[in-house]
């Protein structure tokens, strides 16, 4: 049994798969909202997977550090919400 860990919560993977393709999970998440969220812009058309792949990385990184990852992307400011506080 293989398990990730999606959201805080222990999920196993068959069921995961199971649920969707029954059609029982969905999300409203889509990469230009995470790429939102995370301060960054939506990804340039057409889609080239390289592009998708360091948006994914910087939003993440961004979500779990509070910081940028890479140089290129450093321009666009974090949301204050993102940014680490030091106390």
């Amino acid at each position: 049994m293989v398990k990730i860990v999606l959201g805080g919560f222990n999920v196993d993977v068959n069921e995961l798969q199971e649920a969707i393709k029954k059609g029982e999970f969905t999300s409203a998440l889509s990469l230009d909202k995470i790429l939102e969220y995370a301060g960054l812009p939506p990804e340039p058309k057409p889609h080239r997977a390289i592009n998708g792949a360091k948006r994914e990385a910087e939003a993440f990184y961004r979500m779990r550090y509070g910081k940028p990852l890479f140089p290129e992307f450093k321009k666009f400011p974090l949301p204050e919400y993102l940014l680490k506080k030091s106390y």
